[in-house]
C-alpha cells in the first residue's frame, strides 16, 4: 500500500489487501483503508465480504464475470424489502406464537426458546407484533431489527443458498 501511495494516485486498486495477515495486521490495514478512502477512491477486490462491508460504502457484486449490481452497502443489506426482527420475551407459548403468525405482514416466523424471529414486510409491522405479544401474556425483554450481511446480499443476488 505504501509503495502504491508514493506517486499520489487518483485511484488506489487493492486486491485482497488483508490476505495472509494476522488479525492485528488485518485490523490495522482496514483502519488504514478507511482513512485513505476519505482522501482518494479505493477499488478493492476481495472474497472477504465481512471486511468489504466494514470498509466500503459502495459495492459492485460480480458473479461469474458478470456485474450484477452496484449499490450502497445500506441498500444491498436491505434487499427484498423485508425486515428481520428478533424479539426476546418470557412466557413464550404456542398461543402467543400463533397469534403473531396471524398478523398481516408477518412473512415468516420461528421460535427458539425465548427468542422469536420474524420476517416482516416492513418495520411498520413491529409495533403490532409487540402489542400482540403483550396482549397474549408475553413479557418483552428486547426487540432488535436484524439486517442482512453483505454475504447474505451476495447470495440472494447470485441465487445461491446460505447453508450456514
Amino acid at each position: 500500500i505504501a509503495q502504491a501511495l508514493i506517486n499520489k494516485p487518483k485511484l488506489l486498486v487493492l486486491d485482497e489487501p488483508t490476505v495472509g495477515l494476522d488479525p492485528k495486521g488485518s485490523y490495522e490495514t482496514r483502519q488504514l483503508i478507511k482513512k485513505l478512502g476519505k482522501e482518494i477512491p479505493i477499488f478493492i477486490s476481495s472474497h472477504l465480504l465481512y471486511e468489504v462491508q466494514e470498509v466500503c460504502n459502495k459495492v459492485g457484486i460480480i458473479n461469474n464475470g458478470k456485474l450484477l449490481r452496484v449499490d450502497s452497502i445500506n441498500n444491498l443489506t436491505k434487499l427484498g424489502g423485508e425486515v428481520n426482527v428478533q424479539i426476546e420475551c418470557t412466557n413464550m407459548n404456542d398461543r402467543l406464537t400463533n397469534a403473531v403468525r396471524g398478523i398481516d405482514g408477518v412473512v415468516d416466523l420461528s421460535a427458539d426458546g425465548n427468542i422469536l424471529k420474524a420476517k416482516v414486510k416492513d418495520s411498520g409491522v413491529i409495533p403490532e407484533i409487540v402489542t400482540v405479544i403483550t396482549r397474549e401474556g408475553g413479557r418483552i425483554k428486547s426487540v432488535s431489527e436484524v439486517t442482512l450481511s453483505l454475504e447474505d446480499a451476495f447470495l440472494r443476488l447470485t441465487g445461491e443458498k446460505n447453508e450456514g
